[in-house]
Order: C-alpha cells, then structure tokens, then sequence
C-alpha cells in the first residue's frame, strides 16, 4: 500500500481538469472541422434556433454559400441543413499564408422540439444567412379538454356505445 498524505484540493483539480477534457472533447463548436467515418472532411456552421408563437425559427449563417448550394431535408423530427462553399484554389506558384476560410460540404442536423407542418415551412436566404419558419403541426398544439358526461353517462349506464 502507498502511503501518500490526502490532498483533497489535489484530487478535486485533477478531477476538475478531467471532466473539462471529457466536455470540451465532446462538444462540437460552429465552425470546427469534423471526419466523417468515410474519412472525408466537414464543417459545421452557427445557428439560432428560438419559438415565437406557434413557430420554430431556425437562422443559419452560411456566408460565401449560394443558395442553389444548400439543401433543407426534415425526416422522423430532425431537420438536416447542408450545405456546400466552393473556395478559391491556389494556382501554381501560390499557396496558402493563412486559412481560415474552409470550402467543401457543412451540415447541422437538429431534432426539432414538437412535430411541425412540413408542407407549410418556408426559406428565406439573405445576404449568407438562412431564416427558416417551422410551424407547429395542429396535434402538438395544446387544447382543452372538456369536463362532461354525454358519452361517459351512456357507458355507465350499460348502454352500448
């Protein structure tokens, strides 16, 4: 057995240090590179996702992307925003001093807090930004239900429904 004297502040940094590694690890952030399991790169892209009244918004900024490159996909609950950059290339004699300015394929996938109206979602894009307006299908909306008892006196009753 180690005899080591107990160190409580020790323990709880290094158990402080560990869980920021495991969070930080696990988070993807806007616009950080991703490998995908075929071994092909992406990005992601920042998004503002907010409920006004019966409507979800989606805004998403993809600057230096055309809109004839982006594609809106909504499947089981879970809307799939991709879209594509085509970035300028070096040429001969050229290369890169600094990039920060990635091209190729970007997606946020998102599950969608309540089912919504797909044939009635719109898209608006403007100046690199998407605006996207989901509303909220009829049977998510809350209702009233009624105390009463025509039906429920019948069946009590033994009268057949």
């Amino acid at each position: 057995m180690l005899n080591r004297p107990l160190n409580p502040a020790g323990e709880m940094l290094s158990l402080r240090e560990a869980m920021n590694q495991l969070l930080e690890g696990s988070f993807i952030r806007p616009g950080t590179q991703l490998l995908t399991p075929g071994g092909a790169t992406t990005y992601s892209f920042p998004l503002n996702v907010y409920v006004t009244g019966d409507d979800l918004k989606v805004e998403a900024l993809l600057p230096g992307v055309r809109q004839e490159d982006v594609r809106i996909d909504i499947d089981r609950g879970v809307l799939t925003i991709a879209a594509t950059r085509h970035g300028w290339k070096p040429g001969e004699g050229q290369q890169w001093y600094l990039r920060e300015i990635h091209d190729g394929q970007f997606t946020r996938a998102l599950s969608l807090p309540f089912p919504v109206e797909v044939e009635h979602v719109t898209a608006d894009f403007t100046d690199g930004v998407l605006t996207l307006t989901l509303p909220k299908a009829e049977a998510a909306k809350p209702r009233r239900i009624p105390i009463g008892g025509g039906q429920r006196e019948q069946l009590a009753s033994g009268a057949q429904s």
